[in-house]
């Protein structure tokens, strides 16, 4: 399946991103692609791991303690907010 997000895989954001921090949010702009995203505190958590090469797996597992959630729970979310960074070309992705 194209568009699925295994725990394995490496995730790394891309160079041609910009970050700005609003009042109650933080705004990811694309310069490649023109997309924006609006972005809580939590997805701006998970881009600021994808600084260096991280696998899914270890951002579920550091959300998981962090926030005290169960597994599945920090999976579905931390998978959901990946894909759309991935779909609007925010990251790279590599299969393991």
């Amino acid at each position: 399946m194209k568009n699925e997000i295994k725990l394995s895989q490496m995730v790394q954001s891309t160079p041609h991103v910009i970050c700005r921090k609003e009042k109650n949010c933080y705004l990811l702009v694309n310069r490649k692609n023109s997309a924006v995203l609006v972005v809580n505190d939590v997805g701006m958590e998970i881009w600021n791991h994808m600084s260096m090469r991280i696998t899914v797996g270890e951002i579920v597992e550091k959300l998981r303690k962090k926030y005290d959630v169960e597994f599945e729970d920090s999976k579905r979310e931390t998978i959901k907010f990946i894909k759309e960074l991935l779909e609007n070309g925010f990251i790279l992705s590599q299969r393991k």
